[in-house]
């Protein structure tokens, strides 16, 4: 299983574990939907122009990428 969960057309990256119904997760069409679980590239995005998904993040006791930018 995937530990994120990236939005390429809304540049939003998603914690798999903290999805709810509010990140819209079933909607995304698999052609903008990566999933990863390599931090890295993850903080890579982050670090660019990705914004970190307020409802995943948020609900996340212990985040192990840097809350740099909330939606």
């Amino acid at each position: 299983m995937s530990k994120y969960i990236i939005n390429h057309k809304k540049k939003v990256v998603h914690l798999s574990s903290y999805v709810c119904d509010a990140c819209r997760i079933p909607y995304y069409e698999s052609d903008i939907r990566e999933d990863s679980t390599d931090e890295e590239h993850v903080h890579l995005l982050i670090h660019k122009s990705y914004q970190q998904c307020p409802f995943c993040f948020e609900l996340s006791p212990s985040v192990p990428t840097p809350k740099i930018r909330a939606m």
